[in-house]
């Protein structure tokens, strides 16, 4: 039997498969970021093609965190009530559900402000702001559990607000909150503490974090990997991403005035980036391996069932993530057997 259709077990819940639909901002939410008919269509009908986990969201924790129009939003119970059914279907159809937790930081939509860890391309958070962004991310937890998920994941990646406190190169604090590893991922570790207390130990909590930032100075292999050793005892698996979303040149800050200079050393830092097939694979196997008992899932062009079969088997991972194939077909997990 493929490796890929073994069942896997996480928090007490099985999976039926090794795969995860990755989540994805669809856009099919309303104005006010509840669920379209049509989006529920849509990830039930993902649930029919028999994929392990769905990871549905891009969902924001509150109204100061929107990124995109017609975003999902989970900052109160009554914009959630429409979940219910489609997460009984879901269920019924074989499949758990997510929803991924997020907060815009520096990338939210315009008219809203951006805030950050330090005063990189946002205003910097303060600390009781900072409590009140945990507070955010528990509740939204809670109302994710009251309507029948089964967990969630945290955006922590692609330069949104999770992700800039992760990365050294946008998260320049000097609190308990930035200067070291260990503080840079505090915001993490207690957001996943409070939603244990809250909802349980076997309510599921992943995250998706960048291996790698692509930018000097920013989240590499090596840091990754440290962060994943600091939160493996709390978090429960790891969707290797890479990239900031943002061009690096709003990052680079240190002569603001010298555009082409900093042009040139973010042409030269995207180069760096890896094109083909699992093109995130070989990071994710390399956090694997530091962290052996950590669950690693590889995500970013994975299309071949070779390819999979060989993550799986080689113990370069131990979940696979694919968004466009299931976009494109849910029953995307039937050409592969």
């Amino acid at each position: 039997m493929s490796l890929a259709f073994e069942p896997i077990t996480i928090c007490n819940k099985t999976l039926q498969n090794r795969f995860i639909r990755s989540s994805t901002h669809e856009g099919l939410s309303d104005k006010d970021g509840r669920p379209t008919q049509a989006l529920l269509d849509l990830l039930v009908n993902l649930s029919k093609g028999k994929v392990g986990m769905i990871i549905g969201g891009f969902a924001y924790v509150n109204k100061n965190g929107r990124a995109y129009d017609n975003q999902t939003g989970l900052y109160s119970d009554e914009i959630m009530e429409d979940w219910k059914p489609a997460i009984e279907q879901i269920h019924a159809n074989g499949s758990i559900f997510l929803f991924q937790l997020t907060h815009g930081g520096s990338r939210v939509e315009e008219g809203l402000e951006k805030v950050t860890p330090s005063n990189v391309r946002g205003r910097e958070l303060t600390a009781p702001e900072i409590k009140a962004v945990i507070s955010d991310f528990v509740a939204a937890a809670v109302r994710c559990k009251n309507v029948g998920a089964d967990g969630i994941q945290f955006s922590a990646g692609h330069g949104y607000l999770l992700s800039t406190f992760l990365s050294p190169i946008t998260n320049k604090r000097t609190d308990e909150y930035g200067g070291s590893d260990e503080n840079r991922v505090r915001i993490v570790a207690e957001i996943t503490e409070g939603i244990k207390k809250e909802c349980g130990e076997d309510f599921i909590v992943g995250a998706k974090i960048n291996g790698d930032d692509y930018i000097d100075g920013g989240v590499n292999k090596e840091i990754a990997s440290k962060h994943v050793s600091l939160l493996k005892d709390k978090i429960d698996f790891f969707e290797i991403s890479c990239g900031l979303g943002v061009p690096n040149t709003t990052i680079h800050n240190d002569d603001p005035d010298n555009e082409e200079a900093k042009a040139a050393k973010a042409y030269e830092e995207r180069r760096r980036m890896p094109r083909g097939e699992g093109y995130n694979s070989e990071i994710a196997a390399f956090i694997k391996q530091e962290n052996p008992d950590a669950l690693v899932s590889s995500v970013g062009g994975i299309r071949s069932k070779e390819f999979i079969e060989s993550l799986l088997r080689s113990k370069k991972a131990d979940l696979i993530s694919l968004a466009r194939p299931f976009l494109n077909n849910p029953n995307f997990l039937e050409t592969l057997k």
